[in-house]
């Protein structure tokens, strides 16, 4: 399998293509430098180390085992649940994990749930963590991008159903914002995907009830709770459903 990162988006200038020689016996080493030579693009044979996905261990036990290693970099993970169920002090345990394997960590706190007392006691190291409280949600996107770009090792998000987008802050409180989050998250995460080279990231997110009642197995097919942020966000690499009691893990290939 070749795999294809696209360096330039220029059209090919036809003069100085190469062209594949009449011959079948191609190996697949000629026809990956005849490409590259052609698109001025980079490509990958399947199995190069550089395209394994490297985990996080975060030393829970149960939750390493669950996500066979961990917290995946250049991904997304997210933990949705209900209220107090534990999403923060799970995210906290993996951002102390994270600090004694000497990696870096930002949290950015949405909701203002942030409780450095208890950050503490769960044995976050509070003088090497990035602590950031901003407003709107496109400021955090670009936050969130520029982070990405530095090689954070974890970076935390709580919570994506506390997002603002600007375009619902400047609207009156009976004034009508339908599906707005869920366009700026799905424009802005296609930006930090192709940003994030070295980053795991952890998305909070929590459970939203059908309008009116109405959403029951029988008129909405699958999730009778589903998180708040639109379809994109089921393209994580995982959601980890989060319930009280037990802790019950729900992973999503």
């Amino acid at each position: 399998m070749i795999t294809i990162d696209s360096e330039e988006q220029n059209p090919v200038d036809t003069e100085e293509r190469v062209e594949l020689p009449n011959d079948s016996n191609l190996s697949i080493k000629d026809i990956k430098k005849l490409v590259e030579q052609n698109t001025k693009s980079k490509l990958y044979l399947g199995n190069d180390p550089s395209l394994k996905i490297n985990k996080i261990l975060t030393n829970i036990a149960s939750f390493d085992r669950i996500t066979e290693g961990g917290i995946p970099r250049r991904r997304f993970t997210m933990f949705y649940g209900n209220d107090s169920s534990g999403k923060s002090t799970l995210s906290a345990l993996c951002a102390k994990a994270v600090q004694l394997q000497e990696g870096t960590v930002a949290y950015i706190d949405v909701e203002s749930s942030y409780d450095p007392e208890w950050w503490q006691k769960l044995g976050v190291n509070l003088s090497e963590l990035i602590y950031i409280k901003t407003d709107l949600a496109e400021n955090l996107f670009d936050i969130l991008r520029e982070l990405c770009l530095q090689q954070v090792d974890l970076i935390i998000l709580d919570s994506i159903a506390s997002l603002i987008p600007g375009e619902e802050h400047e609207k009156k409180g009976d004034e009508q914002s339908v599906a707005v989050l869920a366009r700026l998250v799905n424009r802005s995460l296609k930006k930090i995907i192709q940003d994030n080279q070295n980053s795991a990231i952890i998305l909070i997110n929590q459970l939203r009830s059908g309008i009116g009642g109405y959403a029951h197995e029988q008129v909405l097919p699958g999730d009778l709770l589903p998180p708040a942020g639109g379809r994109v966000l089921h393209g994580a690499e995982r959601r980890d459903e989060i319930l009280r009691y037990p802790i019950r893990m729900r992973q999503k290939r």
